[in-house]
């Protein structure tokens, strides 16, 4: 199917073994470290040489014409001899150096679009030949009507850490089969229509809304705008708590978080010992009291915050071993004991990350681990509820599998709907519209899917962490490092999510990501500058207003918007209104809240709305919007994003008014 023994010494147009290509920004693309080498082969004269210096971030990856085009219910077996040039130590050290391959469904190939994929580590490779074999199912791992192709990438050394080190590594009688699996093996989902995303308003030349006060259509979640806070030591400044444990956030920090009004909270990696070389003074008993205290001062209820023990890089930089379920039951029964009303517990921050790879080496390690660690805690908190981690996308094996084999010990799953598509390469209205509708049609499969294995139960998805996590093609550095991720672009597509998920149609709870952004260059996710604590985000004031404009209850709404429709073929399916909209009202009925976001880049779009059985004296808006798509998050003035607007009714007490292009409109009406 796929074979190379690298004899024919082949190069590409540019100039490295055929059949590849050099992938990572343009300063890593340097042909020289990818090369044929006939000093170092397992069979035959030559292997296919590739060297990772120092501080790149470059890899090999196949050449997409070469992708294997998957067909049904097939198992790919891939087969290879490798070596490095590093020898084993035996230490914990020898995590660092692992040499990884990719072994990636993708949507597309051109362009490029792949289903993020952990990278697999080859563990236990020296300096002397070893041979490594892996398999991936289609219809276990990921399905053909989503991922018609499979993709692979070779990668040195571990090239998301800060400091990448230098390592060559040689591969030789690289082949990939494929063999029928049988039905027996598959995780079929035949059963489950393919999900309808509930839009209010129809498609309509006009933007013409219809709002009817006197019918209540169901309960506004007010639990989908928390922010999740990451760590409690974290950053250059180690915020909020030192390493000695000590509380130190910034006083105009705290005061503007608090000021967020945040319904809820998610909080990782709570029994670190250590961040980075640092040792931590305080343990896990500790950075529960720290929880609390910060509970107190953001004004956040515990019992809406959801913790998590084991830590995302607990494999990786801090090694701190996995948490036994005893550990686990030990620190919540600590936090019954101190009458704290902590009760939400994750289980693992992603699990299908290289940074876990060497505890879980398959879905079915992680959820014995769910099984083990859910008794423990449920027999000293009968009341817990337990959330564990599944993929965000079409892997089934991390998703369906999870589900499916964990039932009974969960009460609600976290996926982390990031987006992960670049706002460089698509347009604003891709981003804000259609990309938030191919997330929200995942998030209601995994509805299915979790109804499905758990029937007769109430079980729901937490969205701990979420944002725009795109870059450019072909750059390696973080998704932080972008602006488009928090400018106008992510602080529009947040607007335009948490208007879907306020109707309680597709989460329990959701917290973005993150609660600080460390440096000027990485503030792609931060909703504080910790360089500059006094200072607030354009994600800010998103979250400032969405905690203050949605209403105990949710109201008829219905009318006609301009579509939203995609040229891309990835998103030509994902026909939507180019403006969402939220309607809700106050508990005592005397207040009506309304947000909608215009996905336009170019067009204003005259607006036109009627609420009906409601007489309204006083109306007050705010308008989101900047006009650069290149700002920095972070602003130096309040009013360069956001704007009072003044209402004034129309005949009959409607509103008649130009929605700007790439908007977010915040309204009130007051009896």
């Amino acid at each position: 199917m796929l074979a190379f023994d690298f004899e024919n010494q082949k190069l590409t147009g540019e100039g490295i073994p055929d059949g590849f290509r050099m992938w990572g920004a343009n300063e890593y693309k340097i042909r020289e470290n990818y090369a044929y080498d006939n000093k170092n082969a397992k069979n035959g004269k030559y292997s296919l040489r590739i060297h990772q210096p120092a501080g790149s971030k470059g890899y090999l990856t196949l050449d997409e014409t070469l992708a294997v085009k998957v067909e049904p219910l097939m198992t790919y077996t891939i087969t290879f001899w490798a070596k490095s040039d590093l020898a084993l130590t035996g230490t914990k050290e020898d995590k660092l150096t692992r040499s990884f391959i990719k072994i990636e469904p993708y949507a597309s190939i051109d362009p490029r679009k792949g289903a993020g994929t952990k990278a697999i580590p080859m563990n236990g490779l020296g300096t002397d030949w070893m041979q490594f074999s892996f398999e991936i199912t289609e219809s276990v791992e990921f399905k053909i009507s989503e991922y018609p192709f499979l993709m692979f990438d070779f990668i040195a050394a571990p090239n998301w850490t800060k400091e990448t080190i230098a390592k060559t590594l040689w591969i030789d009688d690289f082949k990939v089969t494929a063999a029928v699996t049988g039905r027996e093996k598959a995780l079929a989902r035949d059963d489950l229509p393919k999900p309808v995303i509930p839009y209010l308003l129809k498609e309509g030349a006009q933007l013409e809304i219809t709002i009817n006060s006197a019918k209540i259509t169901g309960k506004a979640n007010r639990r989908i705008s928390g922010v999740s806070i990451g760590r409690l030591t974290s950053g250059p400044t180690r915020i909020p708590y030192n390493e000695a444990g000590e509380y130190n956030l910034p006083k105009p920090a705290e005061d503007s978080i608090r000021e967020l009004c945040l319904p809820l909270t998610r909080n990782y990696d709570l029994s670190a010992t250590n961040y980075g070389a640092f040792p931590l003074a305080y343990n896990l008993f500790g950075a529960l009291d720290r929880m609390a205290e910060l509970a107190l001062k953001f004004g956040i209820p515990q019992e809406n915050i959801a913790l998590e023990f084991a830590g995302a890089r607990s494999q990786k930089e801090d090694k701190t071993p996995l948490l036994t379920p005893a550990e686990w039951a030990s620190g919540v029964k600590y936090s019954l004991d101190k009458k704290y009303a902590f009760r939400n517990w994750e289980i693992c921050n992603e699990p299908y990350t290289p940074n876990y790879s060497d505890v879980f080496k398959s879905s079915s390690d992680y959820t014995e681990y769910v099984k083990s660690v859910s008794q423990a805690i449920k027999k000293v908190h009968p009341d817990a509820l337990i959330g564990i981690a599944i993929h965000h996308g079409e892997l089934i094996e991390w998703r369906e599998k999870i589900l499916k084999d964990s039932a009974g010990y969960y009460d609600w799953a976290a996926a982390h709907h990031y987006n992960f598509a670049s706002a460089y390469e698509k347009t604003f209205e891709d981003i804000v519209i259609g990309e938030n509708s191919r997330t929200l049609e995942s998030v209601l499969m995994i509805n299915a899917l979790l109804k499905k294995y758990n029937p007769g139960k109430n079980v729901y998805q937490y969205d701990t962490e979420w944002g725009m996590h795109g870059r450019p093609e072909g750059e390696t550095k973080h998704p932080a490092f972008f602006v488009r991720n928090a400018n106008i672009t992510g602080a529009l597509h947040r607007v335009v999510r948490m208007i879907y998920y306020a109707t309680g149609k597709f989460v329990e709870g959701a917290t973005g990501w993150v609660m600080t952004g460390r440096t000027p260059e990485n503030m792609g996710f931060g909703i504080i500058p910790e360089y500059a604590p006094e200072k607030q985000t354009m994600l800010y004031w998103v979250y400032y207003y969405m905690n203050r404009f949605i209403g105990s209850e949710l109201l008829e709404t219905a009318g006609t918007a301009p579509y939203y429709r995609s040229d891309k073929d990835d998103l030509r399916e994902y026909n939507s209104p180019l403006v969402p909209v939220l309607a809700t009202i106050s508990k005592d009925g005397s207040r009506i809240f309304i947000v909608m976001a215009n996905g336009s880049w170019k067009t204003d779009l005259p607006c036109r709305v009627t609420v009906n059985n409601f007489i309204w004296k006083k109306a007050e808006g705010i308008l989101l919007s900047h006009d650069n798509p290149d700002a920095h998050p972070v602003l130096d003035k309040k009013d360069d994003f956001v704007k009072p607007v003044n209402i004034m009714p129309a005949a009959g007490g409607k509103i008649s008014m130009q929605l700007p292009r790439h908007s977010a409109l915040f309204l009130e009406l007051v009896k």
